[in-house]
């Protein structure tokens, strides 16, 4: 039992150093940013003590207060929310923590503070909608989503093949919801760009879901 005991702990330290190194070589790697003093990895988003309580992400970024306009009338979720406290370009990166850098006093560094793909702005219905329940929506704003099989692993539900490469999100009401983490992982895939799920080579991942 000890050893295997010590076997686990080598197990977890390496997938962790792993992970950790994935990060670092995306565009989430912030280890080497000036105003990340600490040279911190993880807690620019992420916290063990002190998180957001309406968050399950142990999240430690300060939130942003706005408002967004999407496809469908009903609020961002949470986990897309989460997104946005950097994505919706209001919010400074170094803004974690509890504290912030007075040089950066708003998300000017997102796409150089112009609306495009790092810095989506706060009107949402120019991207891919987002929070709408994939197991009771058939329509978004009168367009037909043509629906996958969903299927269930290890308690989490994925679309679109049987490799696991896309996730739904569980929201408070039980309904299984696109969210930006469908599609994209925030901490990284080595060798898949743009924090994809998966490369989208001859948009693979597209047809995940849209298999017309």
């Amino acid at each position: 039992m000890k050893y295997l005991g010590l076997l686990l702990l080598v197990v977890v330290l390496f997938s962790s150093s792993v992970s950790a190194q994935v990060i670092a070589n995306t565009k989430h790697g912030f280890q080497n940013a000036s105003w990340n003093a600490g040279g911190q990895i993880c807690q620019p988003c992420h916290t063990p003590h002190a998180a957001k309580l309406s968050s399950n992400a142990l999240w430690n970024h300060q939130a942003s207060p706005n408002n967004y306009s999407t496809w469908e009338s009903e609020e961002v979720g949470e986990v897309s929310k989460n997104c946005l406290d950097c994505h919706d370009g209001q919010i400074a990166l170094a803004a974690f923590g509890g504290t912030t850098d007075a040089s950066i006093p708003n998300g000017s560094h997102m796409n150089g503070g112009t609306v495009g793909l790092s810095n989506l702005g706060v009107d949402l219905t120019n991207d891919h909608p987002i929070n709408f329940a994939w197991n009771t929506t058939t329509t978004v704003s009168g367009q037909t989503v043509n629906k996958p099989n969903v299927f269930e692993k290890n308690g989490t539900k994925y679309v679109g093949g049987t490799s696991g490469d896309l996730r739904l999100t569980k929201h408070a009401d039980n309904d299984y919801r696109v969210d930006c983490t469908t599609c994209h992982t925030p901490h990284g895939k080595a060798g898949v760009g743009f924090l994809l799920r998966k490369a989208n080579t001859a948009s693979v991942l597209c047809q995940d879901c849209h298999n017309k």
